[in-house]
């Protein structure tokens, strides 16, 4: 059976752990802990909401969301004059197993607990993030708009809605595990630090790929030393900063192509290039068409 409480995050602490709630909340002050009993996604549609998650702070604003699993311990603190509304999503442990199972292995009728290992014990990455930027995020974006204006939500949520959650928070996740590994650290605890500060960094860059900020500047942001950020970054994602902010600026730069009211120089421009030219010659070499061919293709 999976619920839809619309109640405060204290009045299903006592449910069962394998059940998958939905709880959505209009609130302007809160101040208790969380008890993180399942995969919990706490997204806040407008406002913020402040949680401490294993003696970690994290201010999670409009359109952010935090996650973290059954092992994490943590309270929220909510203060404001205006409401704050926010959807908190929790998971069921054994949903997210199935789901890494149909994952890596879709040939497997029963989970396997090895592939769930990362999920279902403490070397879990808990962390916020941008909805817009991952698959979850949109889901939970999509969610808060089709009840935006209903005053009182349903009972029951569909089953097929938390299916659809588990399968994209795992997808989310996969790849942030195989990174997660990458990382040159002994202890545990140093990893997730690291990988957090790391998805910072890609973020940052995420929201300011236009400006092409200097290593130094990326680094400062996500506190730590310029040649640790740059060899970290490339070991755990595969390509240097600098070529994952081009590609940001190539698939803007495609976008703007589509538009046929927008000719090649003013897409030169918006994507942050010096001149037509040098655009003209990163764009050939990555989709490997001349930008004016692109845009009448």
């Amino acid at each position: 059976m999976y619920s839809f409480l619309s109640s405060p995050v204290t009045s299903y602490s006592n449910l069962p752990q394998q059940i998958s709630i939905m709880n959505y909340s209009v609130l302007k002050e809160l101040d208790c802990k969380v008890p993180f009993k399942r995969f919990s996604i706490k997204y806040v549609i407008a406002g913020e909401e402040t949680y401490f998650v294993n003696g970690k702070r994290y201010a999670i604003k409009s359109d952010e969301y935090l996650i973290a699993n059954q092992f994490a311990e943590g309270s929220v603190i909510i203060d404001s004059k205006t409401p704050v509304k926010g959807l908190c999503i929790d998971i069921a442990p054994n949903l997210i197993e199935e789901a890494v199972a149909s994952f890596i292995r879709p040939d497997t009728f029963f989970p396997d607990n090895n592939l769930s290992a990362f999920f279902n014990t403490n070397t879990f990455l808990e962390n916020q993030y941008q909805a817009k930027n991952t698959i979850v995020g949109h889901d939970l974006i999509e969610l808060s708009n089709a009840y935006a204006d209903q005053p009182e939500l349903p009972r029951v949520i569909p089953d097929a809605v938390f299916y659809n959650i588990a399968e994209h928070f795992v997808a989310d996740h996969i790849g942030l595990y195989r990174q997660l590994q990458q990382i040159p650290a002994i202890k545990q605890q140093t990893k997730k630090e690291l990988m957090r500060r790391l998805q910072t960094a890609k973020a940052f860059m995420d929201e300011h790929f236009l400006a092409l900020p200097t290593i130094k500047h990326i680094a400062t942001y996500c506190n730590l030393s310029e040649f640790h950020f740059f060899r970290l970054y490339k070991k755990v994602y595969g390509e240097s900063p600098y070529h994952y902010m081009l590609k940001k600026r190539m698939e803007f730069a495609a976008g703007l192509l589509k538009d046929p009211n927008i000719n090649v120089t003013d897409v030169a421009s918006m994507a942050g290039f010096a001149d037509v030219y040098s655009f003209s010659k990163a764009f050939k070499k990555y989709f490997r068409v001349a930008p004016s061919q692109f845009s009448i293709g």
